[in-house]
């Protein structure tokens, strides 16, 4: 295997010092710690915490929202080797993550995402991203290294009302650690391992007088590249190389108001992820044989300001962003040297700009009200500015040529209002109805071969949902849903097309779940489940036209979903052992005759149509409409990226060791096969499924000082295939990315 290559003793060096200084300075008199399980709880006694959660725009336990939701503590990110949102996989049901070209990050919960990540410049992602509350406006920002986060919420079903229009898959909530006024704190961490993995973490927490609170952290992380390239020496993919910074001031002069202003700003300078051509020779499936090098810059800064009153009978919240995203993209588009190929594709510059305002106000009734309401809205201008720039000498060409290039201007102007009201009848029940009115508008000049196209698109949609929740019995709590989500449509830059329209339509969903969240007497079970089913219509991705270049989104007209879920906590051996478990089932089918053609089909059709000869896919309709003839049908296709079983589970145990507390965690996590496109084509699609092990130790004393951890994730070196990709436009080849392999972390961590 290549992480037994020589070239790798400097990261096991680098592993080796980080265990020796963390067991030296376990050492140290007088070195005291707290020691968190698998949930982020103390050990010695540990319990099923209480989980606050923030699903309905209000802060409430996790038990007693009826919706499916999956929260996730900072400590068990560590424990689990969570750096990326990617890691998130086997973790949460219904969550799948995947990437495309090598940096775009596809986020699907239940089968619902994204299918259009080369158009993301004018689509929306099917899962939103939040920080902090704040909406995310670009799905770049996904790629980020997790930094200063308290804990991940993700909830699963659409966001009809409270979390907007484009979140027809979910939500994925990132809490940060926020300023503290009763307390100076600082934290500092030091972490070293394979692959010359090297973090370091620091916090510092100081209030000032009784009323203003600074919270200052930073972040380093780099490794090298888990994939060597054959063809350049010394290049490395799949490598990292971040720097992360946030600073947050909060003023509190009241027990009713609050304002936090924050400054987030994260670089990352990467030799772009691995993306492997299953036609590459080489068998190890951590060396590629490519001969042009990808590269990865991102810089993004988030700014933004919480605002909340407490007012005698309800709450004012303001949240105010500005975003700036900056990040260049450069790729080998056929992922193989001409040698194997015969021809080369250069993606020499994917380069996109965007600046983002959002304002959100929101009014909602103090806890305790015989009826609780929140009335909102949402406001978001995006400026957009893409440029692409690929050259290649496909088709024997003697010298390189202009395949594809892009100059696109867009300006976005997105608002919505949104309403919802909870009745509680009696003690035991709760009848709650949401409404929203999403309006989208974009528009902007497109340049590609000298060819300037200015369209706009515009329109307004209205959202929904009713629900009924009722108390079974002290700590049990089922629900019954039903939700309409919306994903806004939009405009192609393809005059002249045949196939794929000028006009792509807006997703839907209608949503049907139900629920049950149960905690046990005697606090050492929960067991929460949740069955669905799913109409969604017009699901958008990406098309080929019989005529060369005239590719676009298109829709599908309908598929079915249907699935059931279910987490688990139990506490056992006089509560110290403690035992998570996750499991999805999931099946979706496309329904309705519908021909479409991706890159390998157009290709097909054309090179076996006399009429397409001598370049008459570029102007004869006979050849055009023997394509379409000949276009797969996908009716009873899977829906794609939705495994049709995943999950997982982890063991935590606590001992003492006379003076000294150990946690031994281990952790097994399963994603089942999945078909990667709507296609369903063979080996193109078919994404295999794969296990994974994961072990966490943690040694410390008792009280607040010292720790040290051991993580070996992967532990078994499995190559797992985490997705398929295969380039829709240009080369229409196919690569695989395949999870990290074995990493060994050491960490040691003080807190003042």
């Amino acid at each position: 295997m290549f992480t037994d290559e020589p070239s790798h003793g400097p990261a096991r060096a680098s592993f080796g010092k980080a265990l020796i200084a963390c067991l030296s300075l376990m050492g140290s008199a007088g070195a005291q710690t707290v020691l968190p399980d698998s949930a982020g709880a103390s050990i010695g006694g540990q319990v099923l915490e209480q989980i606050t959660v923030r699903a309905e725009r209000r802060e409430m336990d996790l038990q007693q929202a009826p919706v499916a939701i999956t929260a996730i503590g900072a400590s068990a990110l560590d424990q689990s080797n969570v750096t990326q949102l990617a890691d998130l996989n086997g973790l949460v049901p219904g969550l799948t993550i995947a990437t495309s070209s090598g940096f775009e990050r596809m986020v699907s919960i239940r089968g619902i995402g994204s299918e259009t990540p080369e158009n993301a410049f004018t689509t929306q992602p099917g899962v939103s991203l939040h920080v902090d509350g704040v909406y995310i406006a670009n799905s770049i920002s996904l790629d980020q290294t997790l930094f200063d986060v308290d804990q991940i919420e993700i909830s699963r079903g659409p966001q009809a009302t409270v979390f907007g229009q484009a979140s027809t898959g979910g939500s994925i909530n990132l809490i940060g650690k926020q300023p503290q006024l009763d307390r100076y704190d600082a934290y500092i961490d030091v972490s070293g391992g394979s692959y010359d993995l090297y973090r370091s973490r620091g916090i510092l927490n100081v209030p000032i007088g009784e009323t203003f609170a600074i919270r200052g952290s930073a972040q380093i992380f780099s490794h090298e590249g888990f994939a060597p390239d054959t063809d350049l020496p010394g290049f490395r993919l799949g490598d990292a190389d971040e720097r992360s910074g946030k600073l947050a001031m909060l003023w509190r002069p009241s027990q009713d108001f609050a304002a936090t202003l924050t400054a987030q700003l994260y670089h990352a300078h990467h030799d772009g992820e691995e993306q492997k051509n299953i036609l590459d020779p080489n068998p190890d499936p951590y060396v590629v044989s490519q001969d042009y090098p990808s590269l990865f810059r991102l810089d993004t800064q988030l700014y933004y300001l919480n605002l909340k009153w407490d007012l005698p009978r309800m709450q004012l919240k303001s949240t105010s962003s500005w975003q700036v995203l900056n990040n260049h993209i450069q790729e080998d588009g056929t992922r193989l040297d001409v040698a194997l190929i015969g021809y080369f594709d250069h993606v020499q510059a994917w380069n996109t700009f965007m600046h983002d305002l959002t304002q959100e106000l929101s009014i909602a009734s103090q806890p305790g009200a015989a009826i609780d309401w929140t009335l909102g809205g949402l406001y978001l201008a995006q400026i957009n500015h893409q440029f692409v720039d690929e050259r290649s000498d496909v088709g024997g060409n003697p010298a390189p040529f202009l395949l594809y290039d892009n100059d696109a201007h867009i300006d976005r102007h997105s608002y919505s209002a949104y309403a919802q009201a909870t009745d509680h009848p009696d003690a035991h029940w709760r009848l709650t109805l949401g409404a929203r009115y999403n309006h989208d508008r974009y528009s902007g000049p497109s340049t590609s071969f000298g060819v300037t196209t200015d369209d706009t698109y515009s329109k307004g949609v209205g959202t929904g949902k009713a629900e009924v929740q009722y108390d079974l019995a002290a700590g049990s709590m089922e629900y019954a849903s039903f939700t309409r989500g919306y994903k806004p449509g939009g405009v192609n830059d393809n005059p002249g097309a045949v196939l794929v329209p000028h006009l792509f339509r807006p997703e839907s969903i209608n949503a049907y779940e139900l629920g049950s969240k149960n905690r046990l007497p005697g606090d050492t079970l929960l067991l929460n489940a949740a069955a669905y089913y799913y109409d969604y219509r017009n699901m958008q991705y990406i098309a080929n036209d019989p005529v060369p270049f005239k590719y676009g989104i298109d829709n599908i007209p309908a598929a079915r979903i249907v699935g059931f879920e279910l987490e688990s906590s139990y506490l056992t051996l006089d509560k110290h052992l403690r035992i998570n478990g996750n499991l999805s089932l999931a099946h979706g089918t496309l329904v309705g005759n519908f021909k479409t053609l991706d890159a390998k089909a157009a290709a097909r059709l054309t090179a076996a149509s006399p009429d397409c000869a001598f370049g008459g896919a570029f102007f004869s309709p006979a050849c055009w409409a023997e394509i379409v003839a000949g276009a797969p049908n996908t009716n009873g296709n899977e829906v794609p990226k939705l495994p049709h079983l995943q999950g997982g589970s982890n063991a935590g145990y606590t001992a003492e060791l006379g003076a000294w507390q150990l946690l031994s965690r281990i952790e097994y996590i399963y994603r089942g096969p999945f078909e990667y496109r709507i296609f369903n084509d063979g080996l193109l699609d078919r994404v295999g499924g794969y296990s994974q092990w994961n072990l966490y130790l943690q040694l410390a004393a008792p009280g607040r000082h010292l720790s040290c951890s051991l993580v070996a994730s992967n532990l078994f070196d499995v190559a797992g295939i985490n997705s398929r990709y295969t380039d829709p436009f240009g080369t229409g080849q196919t690569s695989n990315e395949y999870i990290p392999p074995r990493q060994l972390i050491a960490t040691v961590a003080y807190q003042f």
